[in-house]
């Protein structure tokens, strides 16, 4: 963990929020270096964001795909015209 923040992604969300919200300064101590907590913490706030971003261009992927299909189906919807009863085929007058 000390050489690699690449762990990160195997955080879930709520432990994310607890990295990006802890206060640097309190854990800092001969095992854990100031500069080292701050960049765990900026790590984790970038992560939450785009996590953030990607999840509302998810939604607002949703809402035009949903827009789209109903706006599709009102636009181009006629109402269907009855069949009409398919007709016998004739039988040749001619003897062959």
């Amino acid at each position: 963990m000390v050489n690699n923040l690449c762990f990160q992604v195997l955080l879930s969300g709520r432990e994310l929020e607890i990295l990006a919200e802890f206060e640097p300064e309190e854990f800092a101590s001969d095992k854990y270096d100031l500069e080292f907590l701050r960049s765990i913490q900026e790590a984790a706030d970038r992560h939450l964001a785009e996590k953030n971003e990607i999840r509302n261009a998810l939604g607002l992927l949703k809402i035009y795909h949903n827009s789209n299909n109903s706006s599709s189906d009102t636009r181009g919807a006629r109402p269907k015209e009855p069949k009409s009863p398919a007709k016998k085929p004739r039988k040749s007058s001619r003897k062959s």
